[in-house]
């Protein structure tokens, strides 16, 4: 799997816009639209995905999409699910 590749798959999976991904490196949206496309002969510069690189924590952090699906609480169960009642014993998630 090449750089774009993983890049598109991050963007992807967390939501992160082109436009986003540009201001992180420092280079334009039509510059991450080449990369990302399969059709464009540009790779990227070494400087692009390292200056990538050490932003992806923070592009991460501010992502539009969640990555868990986290069923919505009933509201009689919200109480236990904040502070949940002595005698219960802690759930595991199922592996």
């Amino acid at each position: 799997m090449c750089n774009a590749e993983r890049l598109k798959a991050v963007c992807e999976a967390f939501g992160i816009r082109p436009g986003e991904v540009a201001r992180a490196a420092g280079v334009s949206a039509a510059y991450v639209s080449r990369v990302l496309s399969p059709d464009d002969p540009l790779e990227g510069s070494a400087c692009f995905w390292i200056r990538l690189e050490a932003a992806l924590g923070r592009l991460v952090e501010g992502r539009h999409k969640r990555v868990f699906d986290v069923p919505a609480a009933q509201l009689d169960g919200l109480a236990n699910a904040v502070e949940p009642p002595a005698q219960a014993s802690p759930s595991r998630c199922a592996a």
